[in-house]
């Protein structure tokens, strides 16, 4: 497992025990889902948490990483975005709009968004790693051979050797 992966899952597992009842068990249940691969159990079991909890983040954030895995650019854009309507100092939404604009070649937007992942945590690797294959579709090789070194330096302190690697075999490529 990845040390961003491991991150992940300390959040939740935190998250998970602010709350209580039938909630943490949607929650719990979905994230499981969620990690498994089961994208479609995944959203409808945050569609049911949002009944009970409609203002959680993190649900919201986890929605639109369910939608985006299954296509659904659209419903994962709007999930984001009532993430950073509800609490704009997450960079994780932003970091997941930057992945929806990325791949419906939005490139630019992508950016944005990923730099402003970047702004709010300076230690967010796979904002820079985002950033890096933004400004690389751009043809901005500079910019995204610093983005992605600061990526590799940032997933290598952590321990995430494996990811550290995929970004200098990926850079090794660029001109």
């Amino acid at each position: 497992m990845a040390e961003n992966d491991k991150k992940d899952t300390k959040d939740f597992d935190e998250h998970a025990t602010l709350m209580t009842g039938e909630a943490k068990d949607y929650f719990v249940k979905g994230n499981n889902y969620l990690r498994n691969g089961q994208y479609q159990s995944a959203i409808e079991t945050f569609e049911k948490l949002l009944q009970i909890n409609p203002n959680d983040t993190k649900v919201y954030d986890n929605l639109g990483s369910a939608y985006y895995s299954i296509g659904q650019t659209q419903k994962a854009i709007n999930s984001y975005q009532k993430s950073i309507q509800i609490d704009s100092g997450s960079a994780i939404p932003y970091q997941g709009l930057g992945l929806v604009y990325a791949e419906i070649g939005q490139y630019q937007e992508a950016l944005n968004y990923f730099q402003k992942a970047v702004e709010i945590d300076n230690n967010f690797a796979l904002a820079y790693q985002g950033a890096g294959c933004a400004y690389y579709s751009l043809n901005k090789y500079r910019e995204a051979k610093e983005n992605l070194n600061m990526a590799k330096d940032l997933f290598n302190s952590k321990g995430d050797y494996k990811s550290a690697a995929g970004i200098d075999s990926f850079l090794k490529n660029i001109p």
